[in-house]
Parts: structure tokens; C-alpha cells; sequence
């Protein structure tokens, strides 16, 4: 896994790359150090990516919560943590959809079990879902599908780059999905839990703005199995 960290304070910095070097597997995590929010977004802007970014919010020129957002805007999938000693920011961190937020002093067993759950949500991502369209078989990331659609015994897979459909069931679907963090949220749709937005009593938004139909009938162990999503990853 490849990890930047950005805190102004050299002993603090020092402190995280150890633990997260410490806790790869054969060198598995490779870590960069950035004193500055300017500075790791100059490291972006020439194209250097990484899979997890640990972020201190109280820094000088671009604090952390400017970079998140700065990061974000480049890097629609990386995984943003703030560590911080200011808990006041938690509300503002995750409106650059973070993925979590530690408070310092952090512990050697919270960023463990921090790695450990990041390192899960990017094997999701490097999965894909086959399926049979126009006479050939094709692979779908499961990070691309925000939602999925059965009409007239047709499937359609609504994804960031189009719309794939294939004859089948939802049921089939579903079966194949569910253990990915997808759930049936009406007898005609599933949807990628790692894409709501938001939800009301009828339906549910998606981060690209597609609303999404909810059943009465199926509201309630929806509810449930997205707030089990979120104690999972949050």
C-alpha cells in the first residue's frame, strides 16, 4: 500500500511512518513523508498517487482540511485520514469524504486496525463483476457500479463510465454482490453502499446525484445493513 503523510511536526510524522511501515507485511507499505499541505499537493500535481493519505488538520499556508478537498478534487479514490489533536473538525473532515478520523495521541493498535480496514476497502476495489452483454463477457469494476436495475428480465449495471445490460435476474445479481457492500433496496434495485449519499423515506441519493427508488418494504433492513457499512469502514 502506498502512504503519504502530512504533518508538520517531524516527530509526529516519524511516529506514523514507523507504525506503518511496521505494520506491512514483507515492506508491503511504502510510506512519503510531507511537512506541508503545499507541499503534497505539489507531489499530486506531478502525477504521484497514493492509495492512503494521513492528513494533520492543523498546519500553516493550506491546512489539512484545504488539502483533503484539494486531493480529492485530483483523486477521486484515495483513501483520506485526518489525525488530529482538534476533534471540533471531525463534521468539516468528512465533507472531502473521509474515511476516517483519529485523534493524537494515536495508538500503534488504532492505526493497525485503521490499516487493516483501509487495506480491505482497496481490495473491493481492485475487484470486478463479469458479466454477459451483446454476445461477449465483460468486466465491470465493482468501485465503478453505483446502482443496479432489473426491467423486463434485463439487468442493467449503472456504472461511472455507462450503462451495461445483460438478460438475468436480480435475485442472481444480488447473490453475487451482496458480500461486496452492495444491498436490495427494492424488488427492482441494488445499490453500492459505498456510494450513498444520502437517503430519504423513498428513496436513496447516490455521490453522482442519481436517486435511487426504496420500498417500503425493504427500508428497514436497508437502514440496517448500511449502518453495519458504516461501523465497518467509519
Amino acid at each position: 500500500m502506498r502512504i503519504a503523510i502530512c504533518d508538520d511536526s517531524p516527530k509526529d510524522a516519524s511516529t506514523l511512518r514507523e507504525i506503518c511501515i511496521g505494520a506491512g507485511e514483507a515492506n508491503a507499505n511504502t510510506c512519503d513523508v510531507f511537512s506541508s499541505g503545499n507541499e503534497l499537493c505539489e507531489a499530486y500535481n506531478t502525477a504521484r498517487l497514493y492509495d492512503l493519505v494521513l492528513l494533520d488538520v492543523d498546519m500553516p499556508g493550506l491546512n489539512g482540511i484545504q488539502t483533503g478537498k484539494l486531493i480529492r478534487d485530483i483523486d477521486p479514490n484515495v483513501v483520506i485520514v485526518f489525525i488530529t489533536s482538534y476533534p471540533q473538525y471531525a463534521l468539516e473532515a468528512f465533507e472531502c469524504e473521509a474515511f476516517n478520523y483519529l485523534l493524537k495521541p494515536c495508538t500503534k493498535e488504532k492505526l493497525y486496525d485503521l490499516l487493516t480496514r483501509v487495506q480491505a476497502k482497496l481490495r473491493t476495489h481492485t475487484l470486478y463483476h463479469l458479466i454477459k452483454t451483446k454476445g461477449k463477457t465483460i468486466r465491470i469494476p465493482i468501485s465503478d457500479i453505483y446502482y443496479v436495475e432489473c426491467l423486463n428480465k434485463h439487468v442493467y449495471y449503472h456504472t461511472a463510465s455507462g450503462i451495461y445490460d445483460t438478460v438475468g435476474r436480480i435475485g442472481d445479481a444480488y447473490n453475487a454482490l451482496r458480500d461486496l457492500d452492495f444491498v436490495q433496496i427494492h424488488q427492482g434495485y441494488i445499490v453500492n453502499m459505498d456510494k450513498i449519499a444520502d437517503f430519504d423515506k423513498q428513496s436513496v441519493t447516490l455521490d453522482n446525484g442519481a436517486r435511487v427508488e426504496m420500498s417500503v418494504r425493504r427500508r428497514k433492513e436497508a437502514l440496517k445493513t448500511y449502518a453495519e457499512f458504516l461501523e465497518r469502514y467509519i
